[in-house]
């Protein structure tokens, strides 16, 4: 074969590029497949209720799986045979650090009996997460979970909320962990939402982070009427497609960066109506 020239192989790039460029949008549009499920806070009003209405409502939506969530911590000899009965998988499961840091064998146990293959901390104490040594001191115990569920067949994620983007030294709290944490035993679940709130950018953490980013809370928000330079509170939760994340962005940069699994979670009252507009909405959007 011959051997191309450095300006031969620029100019064949940029031809290539310039091609890329020049293609019709419907020609690299692709649908929306997920997997995608419903993170059980969504329906937690439900859930203390009339659980196997509330399971079999996220079912007759068309979702087929959830991330597991109760108050005082999965029950999976409670919670798998309404599940099984209402036609849906749990393929994850939050869970809080003191859990992790007190009552591994239970979260284990109940992981496996569920079959979700994800453990993902949720909620750390404020006063465990005050200063950067702090969080250096989280991850390394979240390396330490990371291996105990490693060994037992489980993978270990971490769900942000808005506190974790309080800065120290001039760095986000997410990124001290990220950065302190084992690529091989640690990962994270991206929650777009509390992300935006805090005024930072969730594609712009899926791009700095590709391959450490498994998992997605998918949800839309926009400023409250009247705010002009909105702060974290300052943010309504909207239908996902009706807020200013723009989600097919953050769509096609998880599916670059190989995220696995996607969770709705609605934080808001009319949980059937929104859960439905969102579901709508996934399965149409294309990126």
């Amino acid at each position: 074969m011959t051997q191309l020239t450095r300006r031969q192989f620029a100019g064949g790039l940029a031809a290539g590029a310039a091609a890329v460029l020049a293609a019709p949008a419907w020609a690299a549009a692709r649908h929306f497949a997920g997997p995608y499920g419903v993170q059980m806070y969504s329906i937690r009003d439900g859930m203390q209720h009339d659980p196997a209405q509330a399971l079999a409502m996220v079912r007759g939506i068309g979702y087929i799986e959830i991330e597991a969530w109760q108050p005082q911590g999965v029950n999976a000899r409670q919670l798998k045979p309404l599940l099984a009965a209402a036609g849906l998988k749990a393929t994850g499961m939050h869970t809080v650090y003191r859990a992790l840091d007190q009552q591994m064998p239970s979260l284990i146990e109940n992981a496996q009996a569920l079959g979700a293959g994800w453990v993902v901390c949720a909620w750390v104490d404020d006063n465990l997460r005050r200063t950067a040594d702090d969080y250096r001191r989280l991850a390394d115990a979240f390396n330490r979970f990371g291996e105990q569920l490693h060994a037992a067949g489980l993978r270990l994620g971490y769900h942000n909320h808005t506190v974790e983007f309080v800065r120290f030294g001039g760095e986000p709290a997410l990124d001290l962990l990220i950065q302190r944490t084992n690529p091989e035993r640690v990962w994270f679940e991206l929650d777009i939402g509390h992300c935006r709130r805090a005024g930072a950018r969730p594609v712009s953490y899926l791009h700095r982070y590709a391959r450490r980013i498994k998992l997605l809370h998918l949800k839309d928000v926009r400023p409250k009427p009247g705010i002009a330079h909105p702060t974290e509170n300052d943010y309504e939760d909207v239908p996902i497609g009706t807020g200013i994340i723009d989600i097919p962005a953050v769509l096609r940069a998880a599916a670059a960066n190989h995220v696995e699994r996607y969770y709705v979670e609605e934080e808001a009252g009319q949980v059937r109506r929104r859960l439905t507009e969102d579901y709508q909405y996934l399965r149409q959007v294309t990126f």
